[in-house]
């Protein structure tokens, strides 16, 4: 969830409004329905929600690619830029012929993978492959929870006023 405001305030609902049960802060992560707000600064947060132990956890979140088709390896992320508007997480990267995942905030914690290398992710997924060295376009769609998908785009330029002509880009 992405959160704009310097300071915003929010609660957990049952429903699409204020009908049912809220669930606000009841301190340490505890749910409860007789809690104020709950409160954090602008950013793109993981939240986690157990209806059964009535806790959860809201992560801010910083996003990137990591592997070793990546600058770092696998060593820390290319990290990429949220946009509000479009709700995506973007970069352009420069990719060697291995691998590479998303993680955020320096922790494995928080990654994904592709088994299938098919555009849709999972948590702990597999590596997705990179077949050919050059710079992607990386997108990383977070919006739809439980159906994540990524998407790793070559461009390049073609005409007659590159090497290539119009033979190649």
């Amino acid at each position: 969830v992405y959160m704009a405001n310097a300071n915003n305030q929010w609660k957990f609902a049952t429903q699409l409004n204020w009908n049912g049960p809220n669930y606000g802060d009841g301190g340490g992560g505890k749910l409860d329905a007789n809690a104020g707000n709950i409160n954090s600064t602008a950013g793109y947060y993981k939240l986690n929600a157990n209806t059964t132990t009535m806790t959860f956890t809201a992560v801010k979140t910083s996003w990137g690619v990591i592997g070793d088709a990546t600058a770092q390896g696998w060593n820390d992320e290319t990290a990429i830029t949220y946009s509000p508007t479009r709700r995506l997480w973007q970069g352009v990267v420069h990719f060697t012929v291995a691998n590479f995942k998303f993680r955020a905030n320096h922790d494995w914690g928080y990654n994904y993978g592709s088994d299938k290398a098919d555009g849709n992710l999972r948590a702990d997924g597999g590596n997705i492959p990179v077949a050919v060295e050059s710079d992607y376009a990386v997108t990383l769609d977070l919006s739809h929870p439980n159906a994540y998908t990524y998407t790793a785009n070559r461009w390049g330029v073609i005409g007659d006023a590159t090497p290539g002509g119009w033979g190649t880009d």
